[in-house]
């Protein structure tokens, strides 16, 4: 089955975590006074000299706290601690950041053992914006952990003592390019991070996290949006949700000598907490702030332009004029993909693309052109197909798709047309084009140029892992979604045919990324169930050769998993090659710091759901409704259970932020449980019984009004997104939650013989 995760394993999994996320540590304040080996309340010359007796073992050194001398905090007392208090003595360093009083996580944070008061952090001058924010960045973090601020320099060479310095790799000896980065500490203590070319250097910011992650104990969960005021949408801010584990020594290790180099080299996420400009780089992503020096200029296509097709047929002058565009049609069709019209107004619009962009600051083949004070970078243009299946019919075309067996063979014939011009304009520029809907066929004969991206769209299945294509071939694929060929045969939609697809691709191309569809769009109280999916997809196409990943997720719905969905895939695709177990240990550390003590219950009703979703066989995230994905009997017969441990996990909550979120969490499970046990509990249950479901019930619905949530992304103009929600309680308005979608919204659907059909 696609996500083998056993009861056993599972609770194997608790138990691990249980353990391992236990605070390390006592606490900040260590109930004496670090450095002072007398105890009386100072740290002096007198400590150093009884210290050192202690070194030399004489007889008659009998009352030292050894503890405290331990200034290192590495278990032994060593001229290496004498060294640092006569430092401290002379005003030079101090002994564990200002730490004392308890106020910080972290009582000491070292390079081997040296404390990190004895370093500087250099910036060389010259260099870009983003090593800039970089060592801010560290020096900012660290200074929350432990309440020491390092000093930051522009000149090494003016420098006394130990240094953090980071480096461009003009040269390329490391090879880490634009994202990697190489940390070394040396043998005299100083920390080198070699980062990438300047202008290629967002390696420089991503050391710094991984700094901070690996050894100072910090964790980069989302950028949250919190609505304090339901009422107001106005009031609707964004929080970072980062955590510190408590330490007495964090310990960046003496010879750390570490290059690091992601696998996958565009890694984009439009998921919900992962957009916010400021928190994105935080998680290693390439798209969320590229208009931003300080976060290193963006390599990458411009996604406005993914079905561009419409854009273009617009024309410049036209180009953002979305009413206009919607009015004349263009982007429920598909332009002749043959016609020398239809190529003229491609290349006009991506030749006064690319001029624009040079105001802009943009960097071409490599190159910065134009003014670079917004900063913003797009190495790609467009020439990619609208959003629908409307391709032409004209014989030009059918003739093209008669030989090339597919309609991709028009769509990348115009790509290389158009590459090729663009190309003869700007060397070294990219033409991105998508392989979607009717044209994922690859063509028999046109091999895409090597400069166009193809970025093929996967619509298959999405509850079974793309590397197990048996599963969808026991199952039959999915029978409600299905591609329709050049000739009018149909292929149903499975990842049998799609993988095939993409394999095919990936043999006339180097240059393959792919469009992920993470979530259901439509049914905000639907989650996709595709966590565990995550791990195997990734680490699949990582193996393949794909260059880059696009996650799309819902930017609206933040009800169903959504924030642990943008983490994991992050974390995947910078390190797609993790055990399943580092897999694992990431749910149920984010699910612990996210909801609290009650986090092995919510990690319980995830498992329960996505077994509900097994029992399906094959369905498509991003086309099928909520009972095609989840099997309703499943839940008819454990809403109870479920319930329960969202009572539990509320309960073991530690704070009303964690609070918030299980309640937050909880509706998915309401709005699906509530609607499989409406007709044996409302409808034909005891008294008992039905004052059990109107009670969870009017829970979910007051708190759908009262937050305002959207249960629907299609139809209808109320708060809830559709125009069949109630607006009344009383016992004969009672419907199932379901039904709220129907009327308005998608009235194709039907209840009939117990079942919405």
């Amino acid at each position: 089955m696609k996500k083998l995760l056993s009861i056993i394993l599972t609770a194997v999994m608790v138990v691990f975590a249980a353990a391992a996320l236990v605070p390390v540590g006592a606490g900040a304040t260590h109930g004496y006074l670090l450095g002072d080996a007398n105890d009386d309340g100072d740290v002096t010359s007198k400590d150093v000299l009884l210290t050192r007796r202690y070194i030399a073992g004489l007889e008659d050194v009998r009352d030292i706290d050894a503890v405290a001398a331990d200034v290192n905090i590495d278990d032994d007392v060593t001229s290496k601690d004498v060294l640092v208090m006569r430092r401290f003595i002379a005003g030079l360093d101090d002994l564990e950041g200002n730490n004392e009083d308890g106020e910080y996580k972290v009582d000491v944070i070292s390079v081997g053992d040296r404390n990190i008061t004895r370093y500087t952090v250099v910036a060389p001058e010259g260099t870009d914006p983003c090593v800039n924010n970089a060592a801010d960045v560290l020096i900012d973090r660290i200074r929350r952990a432990c309440g020491y601020k390092m000093n930051k320099s522009t000149d090494e060479s003016a420098v006394d003592g130990c240094k953090i310095v980071f480096r461009h790799d003009n040269d390329d000896e490391y090879g880490v390019g634009s994202d990697g980065f190489k940390i070394k500490v040396e043998e005299n203590g100083d920390v080198d991070i070699w980062c990438g070319p300047v202008d290629h250097q967002r390696g420089a910011l991503y050391a710094s996290y991984h700094i901070l992650e690996e050894f100072v104990g910090y964790r980069f969960l989302i950028a949250e949006t919190v609505n304090n005021d339901p009422s107001s949408r106005s009031d609707t801010h964004t929080e970072d949700i980062t955590y510190l584990y408590k330490s007495e020594k964090a310990v960046i290790p003496a010879g750390y000598d570490e290059e690091i180099v992601p696998k996958i080299t565009y890694r984009a996420i439009s998921q919900v907490g992962r957009t916010n400009e400021n928190f994105s780089p935080l998680h290693i992503n390439d798209i969320g702030a590229a208009g931003h020096a300080e976060y290193g200029w963006r390599v990458g296509t411009l996604y406005i332009h993914a079905h561009s097709y419409a854009y273009q047929m617009a024309g410049p002058d036209r180009a953002y004029d979305h009413e206009w565009i919607d009015a004349q049609g263009l982007h429920n069709t598909q332009p002749c993909l043959t016609s020398e019209v239809t190529y003229e107004k491609i290349i006009e619009f991506n030749s006064w693309l690319v001029e624009d962009r040079k105001t802009w600051g943009a960097i071409v083949n490599g190159e910065r052109v134009g003014n670079d004070v917004l900063g913003k970078t797009y190495t790609q243009v467009s020439c990619s197909p609208n959003d629908n299946t409307s391709f032409c019919t004209c014989s030009n075309c059918k003739a093209v798709y008669e030989l090339e067996g597919s309609i991709s063979g028009t769509v990348f014939r115009l790509a290389n047309r158009v590459d090729e011009y663009m190309n003869s304009l700007y060397p070294g520029i990219e033409t991105y084009t998508i392989a979607y809907w009717d044209a994922r066929r690859p063509p028999k004969f046109t091999r895409p140029r090597d400069t166009i991206c193809v970025c093929y769209c996967i619509g298959g299945c999405n509850n079974h892992p793309y590397d197990h294509t048996e599963l969808c071939a026991e199952n039959g694929g999915n029978p409600r979604l299905y591609q329709v060929n050049w000739d009018g045969t149909k292929t149903t939609s499975s990842n049998v045919d799609d993988i095939d697809y993409y394999l095919k691709w990936t043999e006339l191309t180097n240059n393959i990324q792919i469009w992920y569809y993470s979530c259901l769009y439509t049914y905000y109280l639907t989650p996709a169930q595709n966590i565990f999916n995550i791990y195997n997809d990734i680490k699949y196409l990582a193996s393949t050769g794909t260059t880059g990943v696009y996650f799309e997720g819902s930017g609206s719905a933040r009800y169903c998993f959504e924030y642990l969905r943008g983490y994991l895939a992050t974390k995947m695709m910078w390190n797609p090659y993790m055990s399943e177990e580092e897999y694992n240990d990431l749910i149920n550390e984010f699910l612990w710091i996210f909801y609290g003590e009650g986090w092995r219950e919510i990690r319980q009703y995830l498992e329960m759901a996505n077994y509900a979703a097994d029992l399906q066989g094959c369905w498509t995230n991003n086309y099928d409704r909520p009972w095609e994905i989840y099997n309703e009997d499943y839940f008819e017969e454990n809403y109870k259970e479920m319930a329960s441990l969202f009572d539990t996990a509320y309960e073991k909550a530690g704070d009303s932020d964690q609070r918030r979120r299980v309640l937050q969490c909880r509706m998915q499970c309401d709005f699906l449980g509530l609607s499989a046990t409406y007709e044996r509990d409302w409808t034909n249950g005891d008294e008992a019984a039905r004052a059990e479901f109107k009670d969870r019930y009017l829970h979910l619905y007051n708190y759908i009004v009262d937050n305002d949530v959207y249960v629907a992304g299609l139809g209808g103009s109320s708060r809830t997104g559709c125009e069949n929600f109630p607006t009344s309680t009383a016992d004969d308005k009672i419907i199932a939650p379901m039904e709220w979608l129907w009327e308005g919204c998608d009235g194709h659907w039907h209840y009939i013989g117990g079942r919405w059909q």
